[in-house]
């Protein structure tokens, strides 16, 4: 199970970086940029979105109808319980946000790295 896991992390990461190469070779096609300057500069981009995306968090704060009232330690309870709850049956083998950020922040850095050597 671990090699199906770890063979579909390479060949994602493989179609992404060369997803983003082509992307930076028409760039250079219709923008007239230095190949060296389109990759770095895809690169650059492609990692500070896949930054932006890894940004997440949890809406299960407490309610605010319920603030200041006297069982708001009830309701944020009864909101952390059911959280809870949604997380025990859902539980996916193969997580594919996670697979896709961290096949774009390689391949991001592969680029960077390329237009350093190019």
């Amino acid at each position: 199970m671990k090699k199906i896991k770890i063979f579909k992390f390479i060949f994602a990461l493989l179609i992404a970086y060369l997803s983003l190469a082509i992307i930076s070779l028409i760039a250079t096609y219709f923008f007239s940029f230095t190949l060296k300057d389109a990759f770095f500069i895809i690169g650059l981009m492609a990692f500070i979105i896949e930054l932006l995306l890894n940004f997440s968090g949890n809406s299960m704060g407490l309610s605010i109808q319920s603030f200041g009232n006297l069982n708001s330690q009830y309701v944020s309870h009864v909101d952390l319980k059911a959280k809870q709850h949604e997380n025990e049956n859902y539980k996916p083998e193969v997580n594919i946000k996670a697979i896709l950020n961290s096949t774009l922040f390689f391949s991001s850095i592969f680029i960077l790295i390329t237009s350093y050597f190019l």
